[in-house]
């Protein structure tokens, strides 16, 4: 498991991707509207970085004797994330940003 994109639905009306990069200690913000949703880092940090660590213990060989240390992984937002043209296609944006991720394995494919 070296990357996990997790889409997250902001204040029910925006969706962004959270992607994590378990090797390179990141959690990356995909966002399709650069200007909504980018106050949702803050608070929203925790809750991840919980279910990282549960995620991990569940689904792969990680243990609590070799976890990485989930308070030492970085935030970064993905400024080349391709823009939508309107205000009611995130979700769009979303799944076909995880669904290249998914296929390509970095976020190199974002642009």
């Amino acid at each position: 498991m070296d990357i996990i994109v997790v889409p997250v639905h902001v204040n029910s009306n925006h969706w962004v991707l959270h992607v994590v990069d378990v090797h390179g200690k990141t959690i990356w913000l995909v966002n399709s509207l650069h200007c909504v949703g980018n106050e949702v880092l803050p608070w929203i940090s925790g809750d991840i970085q919980r279910w990282l660590k549960d995620e991990l213990l569940e689904t792969s060989d990680i243990t609590m004797f070799n976890m990485p240390c989930i308070n030492d992984f970085h935030w970064k937002y993905h400024k080349s994330t391709p823009q939508q043209p309107d205000g009611n296609s995130c979700g769009v944006f979303a799944m076909q940003c995880a669904e290249a991720i998914e296929c390509y394995g970095n976020m190199n494919t974002l642009g």
